[in-house]
């Protein structure tokens, strides 16, 4: 289980997610959110979101202790 963290200022929890990937996949869709217009994907600022994804530092998915 992975929890989703918003480190810009302070923290912010933003969600759990079952595993890295699902998380990694949530940091994804909010940049792609932000770079795309409303109700819209174009492909072509994939791989610029891609790019913003690996350099950013805002999000951090941290593993989550059990129980």
């Amino acid at each position: 289980m992975y929890v989703l963290v918003f480190i810009l200022a302070s923290p912010g929890f933003v969600g759990d997610f079952f595993d890295l990937a699902s998380c990694q996949s949530a940091i994804h869709e909010i940049y792609a959110t932000q770079a795309n217009p409303p109700g819209k994907r174009l492909q072509e600022l994939e791989e610029s979101i891609n790019i913003r994804v690996s350099l950013q530092k805002s999000y951090i998915c941290i593993p989550k202790k059990k129980g």
